[in-house]
């Protein structure tokens, strides 16, 4: 099939420079976002941050940070009230739970009157880590006696393959196929 195009058309926008209607606006700072308006009750949230790529939550302290003036409110997987807060999923658990599994996993979060309120009450939020093992290498993670990668999961991950004879077979983390 051949394509056939028109070079004599002339276009009123395709391939030519086009002005921005809010350029102008934008560059001079006359843009408000949504991240410049107020309003009555706004709260500011601030999320208390895992220092560590994987440890077990021992323990987290939120009484000092309810204490902070300004701060309406803490919550942490058990208090947030999540449908299902043991699930692998963020959007279902956006929380850590039992263990953080990256730098940066969210543990807590904090609701206050003003930014700096909610900053103040995130450096009040007392966490006690265990720190775990951190396998990195994929094929290291394979072998016998290596770090789990979650030491809470209720559900193993099965991968269903068919074998070159036609018989399904299992492969589950790293262990050699067995038939199912």
């Amino acid at each position: 099939m051949t394509q056939i195009t028109d070079r004599k058309t002339d276009y009123a926008t395709a391939g030519k420079r086009t002005r921005r209607q809010d350029g102008y606006d934008k560059v001079v700072g006359r843009t408000r976002y949504a991240g410049d308006l107020t309003f009555a009750g706004l709260l500011h949230a601030r999320l208390v941050l895992s220092p560590y790529a994987h440890a077990r939550i021992v323990n987290i302290d939120i009484s000092a940070a309810v204490e902070v003036p300004g701060v309406k409110a803490v919550y942490t997987s058990q208090t947030l009230g999540v449908s299902n807060p043991e699930a692998n999923s963020r959007a279902q658990s956006p929380l850590a739970s039992k263990e953080v599994l990256w730098s940066g996993h969210p543990v807590a979060i904090v609701l206050a009157e003003t930014e700096a309120a909610a900053e103040d009450g995130v450096a009040a939020v007392d966490v006690e880590y265990e720190p775990l093992d951190v396998v990195m290498d994929p094929v290291a993670a394979m072998r016998p006696g290596a770090p789990l990668a979650r030491i809470y999961i209720k559900h193993i991950c099965m991968l269903g393959i068919w074998s070159p004879a036609g018989k399904r077979q299992k492969l589950l983390l790293g262990a050699p196929l067995q038939p199912a």
